[in-house]
């Protein structure tokens, strides 16, 4: 197998699990916002919410 084609896999490998990366966080913060809207519920004036959990880590 020719290095060119090696380096190819390689970075197809790491987009793919770049992009897992991306979908379990999008999910973590849809989880998130889900609980506190639910967690509020029936208040008016439901508690806010940082928009970007984790963003500090």
């Amino acid at each position: 197998m020719s290095a060119e084609k090696i380096e190819k896999g390689r970075s197809s490998a790491e987009s793919g699990a770049g992009k897992q990366g991306r979908q379990k966080d999008q999910e973590s913060r849809e989880h998130h916002l889900d609980k506190t809207i639910e967690d509020s519920f029936p208040a008016s004036d439901p508690p806010s919410t940082d928009p970007n959990p984790g963003g500090d880590e």
